[in-house]
């Protein structure tokens, strides 16, 4: 089955259980504010780049990106601050 023909209910988590979610991924997640500055990090993240979760806010997500794809990254981030 498709993904885009699954119906799935509302989500009914609270941002505490999303929160504990997002920490455990293995994937890095940023959660960046509308100038890309890190507001949060979890430990996938911290563990790969080497950053410790106290000491993420206020960097630039741009820092975390390799140079060669910022362009397409900034397009892409542009286009979800749309």
């Amino acid at each position: 089955m498709e993904a885009d023909h699954l119906s799935l209910p509302p989500a009914t988590l609270s941002a505490d259980e999303i929160a504990e979610v997002l920490v455990g991924l293995p994937d890095s997640v940023f959660l960046v504010d509308s100038l890309l500055q890190v507001l949060w990090a979890n430990r996938s993240a911290e563990r790969l780049f080497g950053i410790d979760l106290a000491d993420s806010g206020g960097m630039s997500g741009l820092d975390f990106i390799h140079p060669d794809d910022l362009q397409i990254a900034a397009l892409a981030m542009s286009s979800v601050r749309s």
